[in-house]
């Protein structure tokens, strides 16, 4: 099965242009995007990025292996980077980067662990040595912090990470436990939940919506690995993103592919991206709203920047990531970009 490793998860609302029809003649108002000069950075084979002070640029966090680096400051993980998000966790109205860290190639004994990066430095939120330590999604939403981590070789929690009264160790409120239900997102009043494989053996996975203890599937194309959403049009909903088409037998059947559902039911929508010779789309986030908004695409070989053109969505290829890389949005000198791992690591500024 896919390890459920470098997920990203952030949505920076980079505020969206208004939309005056006829008021360009070219078909998309907006006008079509393009990637600037990257720049290089040191090596790294995971990354984040937050804006921990306040001031619009973000602070670029570089891990190589178990050790993340930032500014002037050092952390030993006591693992693999897994998953990483940003939000504001605490209220404070400013940016926290949470990594989700755990066991994996070199590190087989490592426990999953929850640390949170600030302003002030690093702590470590929670910590679990169990059956498979692997976080496989984070979430920082308004109304909490939503994990997922393994409980055992396949089952999947997923609930709220909460402080506690005496300042100790975070803890975890489960609300669903799923069968290999690594994608786990919060929306609304449900909870939906991306699939990689079904109950049996080899069986395909799915993509489904929890609510008051009743599920509810939702389209997909076999397995999903990344969830996303947005408001993405002119009609003010939050619009589904789904990367679907995983198959066990991944190197020969399984597609890469982004499926766009439409709010607020999710029940229709089409595909907006299917790439050559990528076989998962494993990692989503949307940067802006509504018409000027662009999605960042981590695929299983590539990173790629799906934006509005004339024709629909224009694909832009920004940089090589291999199956176990990562890239995350990031903005530097004001101008947003995309953050990718690598020897060197690299941010590329997606330009209007």
């Amino acid at each position: 099965m896919p390890r459920p490793f470098v997920r990203a998860h952030c949505a920076i609302p980079f505020a969206a242009l208004p939309f005056l029809a006829g008021a360009c003649t070219h078909p998309d108002p907006f006008g079509p995007r393009s990637l600037g000069t990257p720049r290089d950075l040191a090596a790294a084979t995971a990354v984040a990025a937050g804006d921990l002070d306040g001031d619009g640029d973000d602070s670029l966090v570089l891990i190589q292996d178990e050790v993340a680096t930032w500014g002037d400051q050092r952390l030993e993980l006591g693992g693999l980077a897994q998953v990483v998000a940003r939000g504001d966790v605490d209220g404070d109205g400013l940016d926290e980067i949470l990594l989700g860290c755990g066991m994996g190639r070199g590190s087989p004994r490592a426990p999953a662990r929850v640390w949170l990066i600030d302003q002030e430095g690093s702590r470590l939120l929670w910590e679990r040595d169990g059956a498979r330590n692997q976080v496989s999604d984070l979430r920082v939403l308004p109304v909490g912090l939503w994990m997922a981590t393994f409980a055992d070789g396949r089952r999947v929690e997923g609930g709220w990470l909460r402080p506690v009264p005496d300042g100790g160790p975070w803890q975890l409120e489960t609300v669903l436990d799923v069968s290999l239900g690594l994608e786990q997102m919060p929306l609304g009043d449900r909870v939906l939940v991306g699939r990689v494989y079904g109950d049996e053996p080899r069986s395909d996975g799915d993509l489904r919506a929890w609510k008051d203890g009743a599920w509810t599937p939702l389209p997909s194309l076999r397995g999903v690995r990344s969830l996303a959403h947005g408001d993405l049009g002119r009609h003010g909903e939050q619009d589904l993103l789904v990367g679907d088409g995983w198959h066990y037998r991944y190197g020969s059947q399984a597609v890469g592919r982004v499926r766009l559902l439409h709010g607020p039911d999710w029940k229709t929508g089409r595909t907006i991206a299917s790439f050559d010779g990528e076989f998962s789309a494993r990692e989503l986030a949307v940067v802006g709203q509504g018409l000027d908004a662009w999605i960042l695409v981590t695929a299983s070989v590539n990173a790629h920047v799906l934006a509005r053109d004339g024709l629909g969505w224009q694909d832009l290829l920004v940089a090589a990531v291999g199956e176990q890389g990562m890239a995350v949005p990031a903005r530097l000198d004001g101008q947003a970009g995309v953050l990718v791992s690598g020897d060197p690591a690299r941010w590329v500024p997606v330009l209007r």
